[in-house]
């Protein structure tokens, strides 16, 4: 398993994945649509990171190969079909992409030693990427094949930000990229571990960092901030977040039995790495897919739902919620009705939804 094919070489793939790949021991072969990127890393087939709080920054990273998914199909194919391992990092959108191209190549073939890390920010990514090479099995056979592929579910979690001049990827030391040991005990990849409680991790993860740095984001938009350290050392903008991580805190305490000293901990930790100046990640990079974000089953609303359930006042979560949506309708250009009527197609989908709602009223008339 010393080949592995990535797909995704954008910031997350080129700060996180392919550099613990490659220091595996790992021969990467990337794959992208990018053309001015694919360009660059062909030149010598290595590229830069440059991990901030670290004395010796610069590190180099060297790939095998990279290669376009639409212009090389065919090369790509065959390379696939001599790999046991592929890693992505491309956003749950394009992982459909990825599962067709896998199925294209694997459908014929005997899959009960390959392997799929989907390293992505994705509830579930295991199952849900599973289905996917399974909805593009094209007989009975090729879905035999394909169901044997191992597919377990991850966490992945360090700061990149891409430099649109020179490609480099600024960076921090701290990282998290794993899989679930229930579902692969030993991973065959030195620096990404199996580890288990994955989904009390998942959530701790989801919850206290990235709906942390998503409502940090959109209320450094709403002051005019560019940067997400900006907004993260703006001591306004923490103290109207802090009501709404307290309410996520107690949820993970009570949910995932996540002691509140741990939690705690974390929440110092991840506001000290959000407020790094040295990494400029563009807020526009972070305060996106706004109505995507407000599912019920999403990292704003969800934990708020579990503790409205348990009697808990959440009116300082949807205080924050509020300020969110407020941001979103500006750059829409919505007007309350249609802000509302978005909410009620949101929200209004089950009783407990609806509850929502109808708080969410009550605090506006206010």
């Amino acid at each position: 398993m010393n080949q592995v094919v990535h797909f995704g070489a954008g910031a997350l793939g080129r700060g996180l994945v392919v550099p613990m790949l490659y220091e595996s021991g790992m021969d990467v072969v990337l794959v992208d649509t990018n053309p001015r990127l694919i360009d660059f890393l062909r030149k010598n087939c290595v590229y830069q990171i440059d991990e901030t709080d670290t004395a010796q920054r610069m590190k180099t990273i060297e790939v095998k190969d990279v290669i376009h998914s639409i212009d090389e199909k065919e090369k790509l194919t065959k390379v696939l079909k001599e790999t046991k391992l592929v890693t992505t990092s491309v956003r749950r959108e394009n992982l459909i992409h990825v599962a067709r191209v896998l199925a294209d190549a694997w459908a014929d073939t005997d899959n009960s030693n390959r392997r799929v890390y989907c390293c992505e920010n994705v509830e579930g990514v295991g199952s849900y990427f599973k289905e996917l090479l399974l909805e593009n099995a094209g007989n009975n056979q090729a879905e035999v094949n394909l169901g044997a592929v191992t597919v377990p579910d991850t966490i992945v979690d360090r700061i990149c930000a891409a430099n649109p001049e020179d490609l480099t990827i600024t960076t921090e030391e701290f990282h998290e990229c794993c899989v679930d040991r229930e579902t692969v005990e030993e991973t065959g990849v030195e620096k990404i571990p199996a580890i288990g409680q994955i989904t009390a991790h998942f959530y701790r993860k989801r919850y206290l960092l990235n709906s942390f740095a998503d409502a940090t984001a959109y209320l450094g938009v709403a002051k005019g901030h560019q940067y997400l350290y900006q907004a993260f050392i703006d001591e306004e903008i923490q103290k109207e977040v802090d009501p709404f991580i307290q309410l996520v805190i107690g949820h993970l305490d009570v949910k995932y039995h996540i002691a509140r000293e741990e939690l705690n901990n974390w929440y110092a930790l991840y506001k000290k790495r959000l407020a790094n100046p040295e990494i400029r990640r563009s807020l526009d990079t972070v305060a996106r897919g706004g109505w995507s974000k407000l599912f019920l089953e999403e990292r704003f609303v969800a934990p708020l739902l579990e503790m409205m359930e348990l009697g808990v006042d959440i009116q300082d979560g949807i205080c924050l919620i509020h300020q969110i949506v407020k941001v979103i309708q500006k750059e829409e250009a919505l007007t309350d009705e249609m802000v509302l009527d978005t909410l009620k197609k949101l929200w209004s989908v089950n009783g407990q939804g609806t509850r929502f709602l109808m708080e969410y009223q009550q605090f506006i008339l206010r």
